[in-house]
């Protein structure tokens, strides 16, 4: 039976920044130079897959080392160390499964969690891949859910097994966002304002951390759209208007006149909270750059 998941990810041209640009570098050890600072290695040959994996890795702050062909993992494995792979099964030059192979040779990258993609889902690559040592196999439509999940779990799995191993930050985000009265516990996926807990649905709870980690940015009905349900059509964009109704009458003391979500008029929505703020801003506010990120809908 073909289990994988039903949606995929988006594949839409991307501008990305290098991982030396990437945010996680800031909380990394100050002490070491930036070749001895772990990384995850992303081995993928096609661009499209490459850009749209590197752009949800930065999402969730990953340190990444980009290689395009397998001589450049190959050469990577051995120059610095590793948090964990991820590659193509289909790698041009030395394949994932040769890839695979030679880290578990080595005794300094036997523990470092490998996860392979495959082009389309294929039983024996699957099993193939496991019996070379692969902690994790994928195939296409890539579902980008899945991937964080088993991702994170392969490395918390290989931080257990190895203490030692430095895999993930060594300053975490914060757990609670607090703006003015309103507390958003991301652990317990719980919400309080003046010490009163709101009830929120799955849905408007993920659109409310979307737009507090974008604050102060104008957001287009399209790009909400895209975040919560990877669709872009006019469907789409006029439940993001209900979802933010809805999400006002729960989160705002007077829905009318909100303190925290504001109205752009012509274009979309900007998360606030701010004294002073008015509603229904004028068209002439300039939209930011849209911050592309991961699809939350899990």
């Amino acid at each position: 039976m073909d289990q994988r998941p039903r949606s995929s990810l988006k594949l839409e041209p991307v501008s990305w920044t290098t991982s030396a640009q990437a945010p996680w570098l800031a909380e990394q050890d100050p002490g070491l130079p930036d070749e001895e600072q772990p990384r995850l290695l992303l081995a993928v040959s096609d661009p499209q897959l490459r850009d749209l994996l590197v752009e949800h890795l930065h999402a969730e702050r990953y340190p990444l080392l980009v290689v395009n062909n397998g001589e450049e993992a190959w050469q990577a494995a051995q120059q610095r160390p590793l948090l964990g792979v991820v590659a193509e099964l289909t790698l041009s030059g030395r394949d994932g499964l040769e890839l695979c192979r030679f880290l578990r040779s080595r005794e300094a990258t036997q523990a470092v969690p490998i996860l392979l993609i495959g082009k389309q889902y294929d039983s024996m690559d699957a099993v193939v891949s496991l019996e070379v040592g692969a902690d994790g196999y994928l195939a296409a439509p890539l579902w980008w859910p899945l991937v964080r999940a088993q991702l994170k779990a392969l490395l918390r799995r290989c931080q257990a097994c190895c203490p030692s191993l430095t895999l993930f930050p060594r300053q975490y985000p914060p757990r609670v966002l607090t703006i003015a009265d309103l507390q958003v516990d991301l652990i317990g996926r719980r919400v309080f304002r003046g010490g009163k807990e709101i009830q929120l649905s799955t849905l408007l709870f993920d659109l409310l951390v979307y737009l507090i980690r974008r604050r102060g940015n104008v957001l287009q009905r399209s790009e909400i759209a895209l975040a919560l349900w990877g669709k872009q059509t006019a469907a789409e964009e006029r439940l993001v208007d209900a979802a933010l109704y809805r999400l006002r009458t729960r989160l705002e003391s007077d829905p009318s006149h909100p303190f925290f979500i504001q109205t752009v008029r012509g274009i979309g929505y900007r998360f606030l909270g701010e004294e002073g703020a008015d509603d229904d801003l004028p068209l002439q506010t300039s939209p930011s750059e849209p911050d592309r990120s991961e699809s939350m809908r899990r």
